[in-house]
């Protein structure tokens, strides 16, 4: 298969799934809404801006690719920043066992 074919393929998946998780959001804080639980509203509205999301991802596969790579990029990132600290941690833990023996 070529990557454009799959690079399509793959942005709709996300913006269905996208759609139907919000649409169980939009659900679930009218549950919490009928049983008086706060803060509902702020979990209606990031339902409510997932679906419009997910609308916008269906309709631009373009603009779904490119989420989906900055995405990912800023996880691998993020990852990267986490493994540096916990080495310096580790590090530090590691002198600190030293000093104790």
């Amino acid at each position: 298969m070529s990557p454009a074919v799959i690079a399509i393929v793959l942005s709709y998946f996300i913006g269905f799934w996208l759609m139907f998780q919000s649409i169980w959001g939009i659900g679930s804080a009218a549950e919490l809404q009928r049983n008086g639980i706060r803060g509902w509203g702020w979990l209606m509205a990031l339902a409510i801006l997932g679906v419009l999301m997910s609308f916008l991802f269906i309709m631009s596969p373009a603009l779904t690719t490119g989420f989906i790579v900055s995405l990912v990029s800023i996880s691998f990132v993020a990852y990267g920043i986490f493994r540096i600290y916990l080495g310096v941690k580790l590090r530090s833990l590691h002198k600190e066992m030293e000093e104790i023996d």
